[in-house]
């Protein structure tokens, strides 16, 4: 059974293209996807549709969902003008993504490797229950931007929802010191670089901060979503040959429930966690090695592939 259409036609010249969202996505378990192709020059967060973001009929698109186990997904473009490709590997507690593309400046070029997971979550203390709590954990998250040329680009965005809705800001959540690159009051980390007649490389090795609101006993569904994108910063008649990578397949990987804190803000030590999925996510989530982030992936589920 299809999940959801790929290609709706609403007249005969508008087409709306439909990767997988967060709203694809119930109880526990998430996606991987790549996308490939010509771009359109817009944006939209991880775990929304980003298939919009590439022309129809200009792009080749691949994913796979999972609940137990993990999902990859690859995607490859190549014309005379642009060549773009992109691969995820997503698990519970894990991403490991990479794109990269190369084209003229006179057009949006396109590589991304995204996707997510969701567990539901009940936290319980005794004499709390009803009462509000937060819960903080951190990510370790390692990789590498490039960008070169007049308008190579790449851009990560980490991202996590809290019943499908983006979660506030608040005072104990912390993007490590990074200068914020996007303007916004919700719980994200951007890491970008942009060149301009140059070549740009950034590493990032960051321990990153995230908190989320609940009601003690109630349950609550988290969500973490990314999307690596090799991009362009813009579109122009500048001659030349513009380039962009993302690396970030050694990884975005969970590292653990840091505290507790009850309504007054102080931690609590006597607490359970029950999650859907089985999770012990008061303890880091093991990594694989790095090609078997690349190479796994044969448990995924309700693939679906689009050449385009």
């Amino acid at each position: 059974m299809k999940p959801f259409a790929v290609i709706l036609t609403l007249t005969a010249s508008t087409v709306v293209l439909a990767s997988p969202r967060i709203q694809d996505l119930s109880g526990f378990g998430g996606y991987a996807t790549a996308l490939a192709g010509r771009g359109t020059g817009g944006g939209a967060n991880a775990g929304d549709n980003l298939e919009n973001q590439l022309l129809a009929g200009l792009h080749d698109a691949d994913w796979g969902f999972f609940t137990s186990g993990s999902a990859s997904a690859s995607a490859s473009y190549s014309d005379s003008i642009v060549t773009a490709s992109a691969t995820s590997f997503v698990g519970l507690g894990q991403m490991h993504l990479y794109a990269d593309n190369s084209g003229p400046n006179s057009g949006f070029r396109y590589g991304g490797g995204s996707g997510g997971w969701i567990d539901t979550l009940t936290i319980n203390s005794a004499g709390l229950t009803g009462t509000a709590g937060r819960l903080v954990y951190t990510l370790d998250v390692e990789g590498m931007l490039k960008s070169t040329g007049f308008s190579g680009a790449s851009r990560i965005q980490i991202l996590e929802y809290k019943d499908k809705q983006m979660v506030p800001r608040d005072s104990v959540f912390d993007s490590s010191n990074d200068p914020l690159e996007v303007s916004t009051d919700r719980q994200m980390v951007v890491y970008g670089v942009a060149s301009d007649f140059s070549n740009e490389h950034r590493t990032i090795d960051k321990t990153v901060t995230f908190t989320v609101p609940f009601t003690y006993g109630t349950p609550f569904e988290l969500g973490i979503f990314a999307n690596a994108v090799a991009g362009a910063r813009s579109s122009s008649g500048v001659g030349g040959i513009s380039t962009a990578e993302i690396d970030f397949k050694n990884t975005i990987l969970w590292n653990g429930i840091s505290s507790v804190l009850d309504p007054s803000g102080q931690g609590v030590s006597d607490f359970s966690i029950v999650s859907a999925s089985g999770t012990d996510w008061t303890q880091p989530v093991p990594e694989p090695g790095t090609m078997a982030a690349l190479t796994l992936g044969v448990a995924a589920l309700l693939r679906r592939r689009k050449g385009q």
